[in-house]
């Protein structure tokens, strides 16, 4: 009687290329994940400016130019300021604690931190010499919460001068900040001016990801 040879993988074998393979997971997932919530974020990110430079142009259309409009006179203003003006243009799905919902799971907030809510340029200025630091959450309440991760800083901002100061454009009345950044700012110096927890709540990192169309660079600080 002859018998056949059966050819297997030892016991051996197997165990090495489930190391292998699950090595080579370990290191690609977690890019791959990172991927994915960066897409979200940038989808997110696009939308939201696209949705809210529509509705300010809304606003102009039907006689609330931002060019007549005065700013909110405290920082505590700043929420019914924005809803009694710009929310019925920009619309929401919900309002909780003095935070705008959007349909997304992203929200729109002010006042969110002591450092970053109102820029003023002083006694010396007009009334209407300030911008509004609003903060972006592209997931909600959900974790990491941290400035150019998944929350952004943009700006409201009420007169030429400081449009053309902090917008870098005396007919831009939203955008993100834009006073440290020229044309000449390579991607080494915005990667550190983003990195900068003390830099305007890393309100440079917007201005960065609106350059790049909303696309993070390959060495942004923040997965």
């Amino acid at each position: 009687m002859k018998f056949k040879k059966i050819l297997a993988f030892t016991l051996a074998e197997v165990l090495i290329t489930m190391t292998i393979v699950g090595a080579i997971a370990a290191m690609t997932i977690p890019t791959l994940i990172n991927k994915r919530v960066q897409t979200e974020r940038s989808a997110k990110l696009r939308k939201f400016y696209s949705r809210m430079t529509n509705a300010i142009d809304l606003m102009g259309m039907n006689g609330q130019s931002f060019k007549y409009m005065n700013a909110p006179s405290s920082s505590s203003a700043i929420y019914d300021w924005y809803i009694a003006n710009v929310d019925r243009y920009m619309g929401h799905k919900y309002l909780d604690n003095r935070r705008i919902y959007f349909a997304d799971g992203s929200f729109l907030s002010f006042n969110s931190a002591t450092d970053c809510n109102m820029i003023s340029e002083g006694s010396g200025g007009g009334a209407n010499d300030r911008c509004i630091y609003s903060l972006y959450d592209t997931n909600g309440m959900k974790l990491p919460n941290i400035y150019g991760a998944d929350r952004y800083v943009f700006l409201f901002c009420f007169s030429p001068t400081v449009r053309q100061k902090y917008l870098g454009n005396s007919d831009t009345f939203f955008g993100a900040f834009s006073k440290s950044v020229s044309s000449t700012t390579t991607d080494v110096q915005m990667r550190a001016l983003c990195n900068n927890s003390g830099n305007n709540c890393r309100a440079v990192c917007t201005k960065w990801l609106q350059i790049n169309n909303w696309e993070y660079p390959e060495n942004y600080p923040f997965k």
